[in-house]
This record gives C-alpha cells, sequence and structure tokens, in this order.
C-alpha cells in the first residue's frame, strides 16, 4: 500500500522495507519539499496527519559507514538505527 500510493505519486525507483513505514525513492526536488509533499499525499490517502522525515542517500550512506564496529555482524539478531530527528517530536 505504502509503495503503490508512491508511485501513483510519480516518485521513482520505489521500494519499501517489510512493514517499518520506510520508503527508497528518487526524486530531484528539496527535501523540505517532499516532506511537506509527502505528508499531503499520505494524509489524503489514509485520513490522519503524518510526521514525514526524508533523508538523502548521503546521510543514509553516512549513517552506515559510521556505524559503530560489529553492527549487523551478528547472525540472527536484530540491530536498528533510530532517527530522532527535530521534526519527528513536533508536538500536536
Amino acid at each position: 500500500m505504502l509503495g503503490d500510493a508512491f508511485e501513483a505519486h510519480g516518485f521513482e525507483a520505489v521500494s519499501t522495507h517489510i512493514q517499518s513505514g520506510n520508503v527508497l525513492f528518487e526524486s530531484g526536488t528539496s527535501r523540505d519539499s517532499l516532506e511537506t509533499e509527502i505528508e499531503g499525499m499520505l494524509e489524503r490517502r489514509v485520513g490522519v496527519p503524518l510526521v514525514v522525515v526524508v533523508r538523502s542517500h548521503h546521510q543514509l550512506r553516512s549513517v552506515i559507514d559510521n556505524a559503530p564496529a560489529g553492527f549487523g555482524e551478528k547472525p540472527k539478531t536484530r540491530q536498528q538505527v533510530n532517527d530522532c530527528s527535530r521534526r519527528a517530536r513536533r508536538s500536536e
């Protein structure tokens, strides 16, 4: 459903990761514009206001490149990265 919404909105190379709410896609639009655009698109589609945080390929690559030694190397263990951006903590 989430990937379909992004594709229907015209984003390219859309892929999702399990049921995490994370979407990878390509766009030439600025991050700030994308956040506003995607929030509006999703609110119209699901009827609930959401906070969207967009990260660039460069930003995600930096997270991976700067991960602590051994992060993600143990089989059958679960590790995650959380984004605690100011925007995501917006109060109602």
